[in-house]
């Protein structure tokens, strides 16, 4: 079996994201995004005190990307789970 290469980590379309649980008090994740395009966007995923979802990514995330990182949140509000891996197209 070989190592992955850092291109196994891009998609060829849409995007990879992973969520990784930093903090459970309060919930807070590292979010990392992997573009298709190559490009790696890397920051903190938190909800302020009204619920909604808080990006502070570097470089910002394109308007599909965030809005796809804001419906997984969703899924991580209500589990709390550690870690979360998804691909999107």
């Amino acid at each position: 079996m070989s190592e992955p290469s850092s291109r196994d980590l891009h998609p060829e379309r849409g995007a990879r994201f992973v969520f990784v649980r930093t903090s459970a008090e309060p919930l807070r994740y590292r979010l990392e995004v992997h573009g298709a395009d190559g490009g790696s966007h890397a920051g903190l995923l938190e909800w302020d005190h009204a619920g909604s979802v808080k990006l502070d990514v570097e470089p910002p995330l394109p308007a599909a990307a965030a809005e796809e990182a804001a419906k997984l949140a969703r899924v991580l509000r209500r589990t709390a789970q550690g870690r979360l891996h998804r691909w999107r197209g």
